[in-house]
């Protein structure tokens, strides 16, 4: 992994510290902290937990030259395979990239910063957030979001969180 700086010393494994922003509406945001072992695909279930969404469908990650989705049948020629992106490897302090939902939804992602995993720390956790998603369905409730995320965890393969 690279560096954020030439004088900072970042653990292999460590949290990456995320601003998501709603593209349209920028009142609508969540803060994030996941491994920067996450792969794009897991980053995707766990947006879908924070915003209350459970929708399958399409969406694309755009981090700089490169567009990441899921791999199936009739995806864009040079799309790159979600499974296989690990954030850590494409993103450092201070980068910024773009998470587009279902064609319409967009949303810039800012990479704040990072710190250390303890052995105990959960892999993913919403650290604070403001207004509803954009299918309006009900406010942000930081203990909902983060009981969500917790169920993902529980539900999905810890290789696929991790």
């Amino acid at each position: 992994m690279r560096p954020t700086s030439p004088r900072e010393h970042v653990p292999e494994i460590h949290f990456l510290h995320l601003n998501v922003a709603l593209d349209a509406a920028p009142e609508v945001w969540r803060r994030l902290r996941v491994s920067n072992q996450l792969t794009l695909r897991a980053l995707h279930h766990v947006l879908q937990a924070t915003m209350g969404w459970s929708s399958r469908a399409g969406h694309t990650f755009r981090i700089g030259a490169h567009n990441y989705g899921p791999r199936t049948a009739g995806a864009p020629a040079g799309l790159r395979d979600e499974r296989r992106a690990r954030l850590g490897k494409l993103v450092a302090r201070g980068d910024t990239f773009r998470y587009l939902f279902d064609r319409d939804v967009g949303y810039i992602i800012e990479v704040e910063g990072w710190s250390a995993i303890l052995p105990d720390d959960p892999r993913v956790l919403c650290l604070g957030g403001a207004g509803a998603s954009p299918s309006g369905d009900s406010a942000f409730d930081l203990l909902r979001v983060n009981a969500m995320l917790a169920s993902l965890w529980e539900q999905k393969p810890r290789t696929a969180l991790n």
